[in-house]
C-alpha cells in the first residue's frame, strides 16, 4: 500500500484526492529553500509519476520566505505540478498571495482562493483540462 502522507519539519504533505495533494504549512512554521525541497520530494513520491495539483494552506503565523516564493514560482521547480490553489482568508496572506502571483508569475497555473471548496473544484477543473489535452495529443 502505497504512503498518502509525509511530514516535514515545516509542511504536511497529504494525499486528498486521485492526483491532488495538500501541502499545509504548520502554525509557526517559516518554510525556507532547504524545507521546500523537501516538501517536492514528498509529493513527487506520492505522485508516483504522475501529473498532479496541490492544494497550499498554512497554519497561523507561518511564513514562506521570499527565496522559497522565487523557487517554487520557476519552470525547473514545476516538475509534475500541473496547477496550484492558494487557499487562505487572512487579508495579509491574500496580500502576499497577489504579490506572488503578479511579481513572481509563477509557471504553473496558480490562483488565489478564499474558499477551499471553490479552489478544490478548480484543480479538479484544471486535471480534467490536463487530461483531455493528453487524449487530444495521443489522437493526433
Amino acid at each position: 500500500m502505497q504512503q498518502t502522507e509525509y511530514k516535514t519539519n515545516t509542511t504536511t504533505v497529504r494525499k486528498i484526492e486521485e492526483d491532488i495533494f495538500e501541502n499545509h504549512v504548520l502554525a509557526h512554521k517559516t518554510v525556507e529553500v532547504k524545507d521546500i525541497y523537501e516538501v517536492k520530494k514528498a509529493n513527487l513520491k506520492l505522485a508516483n509519476g504522475k501529473p498532479y495539483a496541490l492544494l497550499v494552506t498554512k497554519g497561523e503565523f507561518s511564513l514562506i520566505s521570499p527565496e522559497v516564493r522565487k523557487v517554487i514560482s520557476s519552470k525547473a521547480f514545476a516538475q509534475d505540478t500541473i496547477a496550484k490553489a492558494l487557499v487562505t482568508d487572512s487579508v495579509a496572506d491574500i496580500i502576499i498571495g497577489r504579490f506572488y502571483i503578479k511579481i513572481n508569475k509563477p509557471y504553473i497555473k496558480t490562483k488565489l482562493f478564499k474558499n477551499r471548496d471553490k479552489a478544490m473544484l478548480w484543480l479538479r477543473n484544471q486535471l480534467e483540462i490536463h487530461h483531455s489535452q493528453k487524449i487530444e495529443i495521443l489522437n493526433k
